[in-house]
């Protein structure tokens, strides 16, 4: 059951050498978006938009990403259609002799076994063999080379990876999700995709509401951004006013969730980073008490009591376009595979949870930008159809849930985000 306190949660290069091949063109069938290689900036100026950066190795677009020296790069991928396998094809000088500027890692990416297209990492400093990698897996660091032609950059805020993109498919194109310029953006921020919904020339932004990243905006904006550390905002009644405990816990570029991970009758923080859980039985933060690894990347993580035993413990939603939505729950706080898996809702929308009807115990929920914001609710943690369904809010909110009046079922809520951030609480479903 999710509070108040603990919600938004509810919180031009040459020497390239190419090891490898091409598989014949074909339409695309399966999807994949490319997630941000760290905690960084989009962009620098209008030059590196992907509407018109070089393009230097085969891409269907390109773009800069900026973090410090030594900053670690990630080969990070979200939802994948089907089953992911991702290989470093190839390494390679990303310029000319002498002044290099690093190197070229192209990453090879399958789904199901197609072969969906690449993505490539120029300017790194790495040793890294080819052969198949995991998701999220290191691929190097980011280093400030030494000025060329090639590489026109005098200081460390000028330190980039340049970033390039392509579908395998002549006619469907990979496109780029259209941020803002000079912006900093989480670890795993929605870049662009791979595969379908494809476009038919290079340099193209997806089409508005094709790009699973729109969705995960929410996702996004549950990070922690902008702060070395997760700043929580707490307040202890459903009422305008001052925070009343602030803290800090998890790190730039985490998920934030909250439970009673305990059983003590308080909720308190936790974050998701890429797959790994760092939980914490204090409720004024600080050092991690539980850490456990459940899901992946690009999964949507749930928090839940799913067996009514009194005490949170975890989930992830994953989703896939165009595919049901898939739940899969663990009812114990360490690592393991999933307990309990079922099928709810649609790949795109955002999941909820809740005790909808009084039992003890948190079973699934949707909502679905239509028109307005849709409902949809089941009372069981199983595949099957909806329980309750009804409109309620506006398409662009965040949806919540809780018990906002004590009386043991948890209700909708959504979150507007104005000039100040406006909340809306429902006590009935509907």
């Amino acid at each position: 059951m999710l509070a108040l306190a603990v919600v938004p949660l509810v919180l031009g290069a040459v020497a390239y050498t190419v090891v490898g091949g091409f598989v014949s063109m074909a339409a695309q069938t399966d999807t994949i978006g490319i997630g941000m290689p760290f905690s960084g900036k989009w962009g620098y100026d209008a030059s590196t938009h992907p509407s018109q950066h070089h393009i230097s190795f085969g891409g269907n677009w390109s773009t800069d990403v900026y973090a410090p020296s030594g900053t670690k790069v990630h080969a990070h991928f979200l939802n994948p259609s089907g089953v992911l396998k991702l290989s470093v094809e190839s390494v390679g000088n990303t310029c000319a002799a002498p002044n290099v500027a690093g190197k070229t890692v192209k990453v090879r990416v399958r789904i199901d076994g197609v072969n969906v297209g690449f993505v490539s990492y120029s300017h790194l400093e790495t040793s890294i063999s080819l052969g198949e990698i995991t998701n999220g897996a290191p691929l190097g660091k980011t280093k400030l080379w030494g000025y060329s032609s090639c590489y026109q950059v005098t200081g460390d805020a000028g330190t980039h990876v340049h970033l390039e993109a392509a579908n395998n498919s002549a006619t469907e194109l990979s496109c780029y999700r259209n941020l803002t310029i000079g912006t900093s953006y989480a670890a795993e921020t929605w870049l662009g995709n791979l595969g379908k919904p494809g476009v038919s020339k290079i340099q193209t932004a997806c089409p508005a509401g094709t790009i699973p990243g729109d969705p995960n905006v929410i996702r996004q904006d549950r990070r922690t951004i902008g702060t070395a550390a997760g700043d929580w905002y707490l307040r202890n009644s459903n009422s305008a006013g001052f925070h009343d405990k602030q803290l800090r816990y998890g790190t730039l570029g985490d998920i934030v969730v909250a439970g009673d991970w305990d059983g003590n009758g308080t909720k308190t923080p936790g974050v998701f980073r890429e797959g790994a859980w760092h939980l914490t039985n204090s409720p004024d933060g600080g050092a991690s008490q539980i850490t456990l690894y459940f899901g992946q990347p690009g999964d949507w993580p749930l928090v839940g009591d799913w067996n009514g035993d009194g005490l949170d413990s975890i989930g992830v939603f994953r989703g896939y376009p165009d595919k049901p939505g898939e739940w899969h729950l663990r009812n114990s706080l360490n690592t393991g595979p999933a307990q309990i898996i079922f099928n709810f809702g649609r790949g795109l929308d955002k999941p909820v949870v809740g005790d909808w009807n009084g039992d003890r115990i948190d079973t699934p929920g949707v909502f679905r930008a239509g028109t307005v914001g849709e409902w949809y609710l089941r009372n069981s943690n199983t595949t099957g159809s909806t329980n309750y369904a009804f409109q309620y809010g506006a398409s662009t909110d965040e949806p919540v849930a809780g018990d906002w009046d004590g009386n043991g079922t948890d209700t909708p809520g959504v979150f507007r985000r104005s000039t100040v951030g406006q909340w809306y609480l429902r006590n009935s479903n509907p």
